[in-house]
């Protein structure tokens, strides 16, 4: 079970979900929603990013909170995009958010984003 950070547990209504995210800059990611389970889902996410990219590449993976909401941010329609969030968002959803791994000791675009507490973590 996950908690959110005000001490509520999540409880998923559907099974874990995975898409690629492209930010158009030459770095994707994976994310797959309603876990905070790095391990559990890795392989998985190495299957998604090698169909979208045709690499095999070692990922890292970060939990965190995300929701999805409009691409233009104010609700007009158009895509839809996951951006991070706080677990006490009423719509927030735990993620874990997978990145190639680091080559020679550099940081990727996932240790530069908010990072989950391992005290925030579901076990």
């Amino acid at each position: 079970m996950i908690t959110r950070p005000n001490g509520k547990p999540y409880r998923p209504r559907k099974p874990p979900a995975g898409t690629y995210l492209d930010d158009l800059v030459g770095s994707g990611a994976v994310l797959i929603l309603r876990t905070h389970d790095v391990d559990a889902h890795l392989a998985w996410a190495r299957e998604l990013w090698r169909r979208e990219t045709g690499e095999d590449v070692q990922l890292v993976g970060v939990a965190r909170w995300v929701r999805l909401v409009p691409w233009d941010a104010s609700g007009h329609g158009g895509d839809s995009t996951w951006i991070g969030c706080h677990g006490d968002d009423p719509r927030g959803c735990p993620a874990v958010q997978y990145h190639p791994a680091p080559r020679n000791g550099g940081t990727t675009h996932c240790n530069k984003i908010a990072q989950v507490p391992a005290t925030e973590r579901g076990r």
